[in-house]
C-alpha cells in the first residue's frame, strides 16, 4: 500500500513539478463547514476545496471514458422536454450529434424543442440536462464558434452541473475516495475555474 501511495505522489510530483503535490494518506478526515475536506498527509495537513476538486475529477474522467469509446448512458423513465428559443434551438441542432456522443439522447421535437430520453450515466452523476443545456449554450453569445474544442466544453460543462457542491455533506467514504480521485488525475492543482483545489499545510 505504501508503495503504491509512493508511486502515485511521484507520478504527481512528475506531471506538477513546481507543485510538490503530495498524496494524503488514507487516515482519518474531516469535512468543514460542509465546504473543505481536511486529510492528514505524510508531513502535515492537506485541505481540499471539494466542489472544486470533483469537478476536476469528473472531468477528467468523461475525456478519458470519451477517448476509450465508454460512454455510457442511462434512460430516463419519463422522458423530459426543453423549450429553447429559435436562436438555441438552431445552436442545439449544430452540436446535438456532439452533445448525444457523451451520453445523451436528445431529439428533435420540432418548433424549437427537444426531447432528453436519456443522459450520461458514469460516476452516478446527478445531472440537471436541461441547465446543462441552456448553459452551454448560452455560451455561444461570449464565444466566437461554439464548435471550438466542443468535446472540452461539453465535458466541462457536465462536470460543473454535475459535481459536488459546496454545502453538501459527505460522509467519510466520499471524501476518501474524492482525494483518492483527485490525486489520481493528470492536472490535480487547480479546478475547471482556475482556482486551487488544496492546499497543503507541512
Amino acid at each position: 500500500e505504501h508503495d503504491s501511495q509512493n508511486q502515485q505522489g511521484e507520478k504527481s510530483q512528475e506531471l506538477n513539478p513546481d507543485l510538490s503535490v503530495e498524496v494524503p494518506q488514507r487516515s482519518k478526515c474531516f469535512q468543514l463547514h460542509n465546504q473543505y475536506i481536511l486529510a492528514q498527509t505524510a508531513s502535515g495537513l492537506v485541505i481540499l476545496d471539494q466542489q472544486a476538486a470533483h469537478e476536476r475529477v469528473l472531468y477528467e474522467h468523461i475525456l478519458k471514458l470519451k477517448s476509450k469509446g465508454e460512454i455510457s448512458s442511462q434512460r430516463l423513465l419519463f422522458p423530459s422536454l426543453i423549450e429553447l428559443g429559435s436562436k438555441y434551438a438552431q445552436d442545439l441542432r449544430e452540436i446535438l450529434d456532439e452533445v448525444n456522443a457523451l451520453g445523451f439522447d436528445i431529439q428533435d421535437f420540432g418548433n424549437d424543442s427537444f426531447v432528453v430520453h436519456a443522459q450520461p450515466a458514469y460516476s452516478n452523476m446527478q445531472i440537471d440536462a436541461e441547465q446543462c443545456i441552456m448553459e452551454l449554450l448560452e455560451q455561444k453569445d461570449l464565444e466566437i464558434d461554439l464548435k471550438l474544442e466542443l468535446t472540452d466544453r461539453l465535458a466541462r460543462q457536465i462536470a460543473l452541473n454535475a459535481s459536488v457542491k459546496s454545502g453538501q455533506s459527505l460522509s467519510e467514504e466520499e471524501m476518501h475516495d474524492l482525494i483518492d480521485q483527485l490525486f489520481a488525475c493528470d492536472q490535480p492543482n487547480y479546478g475547471l475555474r482556475k482556482q486551487k483545489t488544496f492546499k497543503i499545510l507541512n
